[in-house]
């Protein structure tokens, strides 16, 4: 297959639906709305891979409704889950029984850590000053409804699937993000699906860590000199994206060790940082628990925030700074 690189990132719209961004290669993109990481579809001759499913059923579904056209001609064969976060995994149960579900061990190992039941339980619990920002980051609408589907093959090594005449590479980094993560890079659309390794305009969430082999993935990332990459959150980017990320990253480690040294508080610490690195991003107030993350990393003996003190100190922030809230109710019906 012949693929040219037909558009750069500032012109994929940043609206949500399936955007063409090489020929072959769509990126599912939501940037509002409970279901707000992105996904993508990959179409060789005669079959498809998809990348990643999303937090509610509804986005799933609006994926697949709008890629009919495609996979009538390229049914799916593959799809891969970038990492086990329930916002890029809830929606298996809607692939086809036959769809063979890739995903590293990381995630098959981690997948069941947080469960529909968990989900429901947390957005009808009283979370005091933090309950607004807590029931915004995990209120998922079809809770009832989801039934988690366990990816069927567990990769421990760089992996290539052949596609319709195409080659996806699946490149394990685990752990970095999250327990779990995966690099999908498609050579002749010069393409790379990143997950949640990559946050462009979004603040970043780490669930797993250590910092040091996320910052190390970004750097894999880099060196695949891709044209375009999806990042789980945000807007398409591209190699510059990724290193602006990087280097906010670096940024906030340094904030976190100068924090620690000077005994401050996760909250604290965040003065060490410039508002402008993170005002302007949605839920750009994260990045209090990200430095409650590291300082976890740079001391097992710290105590991490509870959800309702992080709750509370992220709302307050948000609130202060006018940091985009990080969800947006969308406005169709379920």
């Amino acid at each position: 297959m012949t693929v040219r690189r037909i558009i750069t990132a500032d012109e994929v719209p940043y609206t949500r639906g399936l955007h063409e961004i090489a020929d072959g290669c769509w990126a599912w993109i939501q940037p509002d709305g409970q279901s707000d990481n992105n996904a993508g579809v990959i179409a060789g001759h005669g079959a498809s891979v998809i990348v990643d499913t999303t937090y509610e059923l509804r986005g799933t579904r609006d994926m697949l409704d709008s890629a009919s056209k495609i996979l009538v001609d390229n049914p799916i064969r593959y799809a891969i889950n970038t990492h086990e976060d329930q916002d890029h995994t809830w929606g298996n149960q809607l692939l086809p029984e036959d769809t063979q579900i890739i995903a590293s061990r990381g995630t098959v190992d981690s997948f069941s850590s947080l469960t529909p039941a968990t989900v429901k339980s947390i957005t009808s619990t009283d979370h005091g000053d933090g309950t607004q920002w807590v029931w915004d980051n995990y209120l998922n609408r079809d809770v009832d409804l989801i039934e988690p589907r366990l990816p069927d093959v567990a990769i421990d090594s760089e992996t290539e699937l052949e596609v319709g005449g195409r080659i996806v590479r699946l490149v394990p980094v685990f752990p970095a993000h999250s327990h779990g993560d995966v690099i999908v890079h498609i050579p002749d659309a010069g393409i790379v699906f990143s997950g949640d390794l990559v946050f462009n305009n979004v603040g970043p969430a780490m669930n797993a860590g250590p910092l040091s082999r996320w910052l190390a993935a970004l750097d894999t990332i880099v060196e695949m000199s891709p044209n375009l990459v999806v990042p789980g959150h945000g807007p398409v980017t591209n190699v510059e994206g990724v290193l602006r990320f990087k280097s906010f990253l670096e940024k906030v480690r340094d904030a976190a060790q100068a924090g620690r040294e000077q005994d401050l508080s996760p909250v604290e610490a965040v003065a060490l940082l410039s508002v402008d690195d993170f005002s302007h991003m949605f839920a750009g107030e994260r990045v209090i628990n990200l430095i409650d993350a590291l300082y976890g990393e740079m001391d097992p003996g710290h105590r991490r925030m509870t959800l309702a003190e992080a709750g509370a100190a992220c709302e307050e922030l948000r609130s202060r700074l006018g940091c985009a809230a990080h969800y947006t109710q969308i406005s169709e019906t379920p």
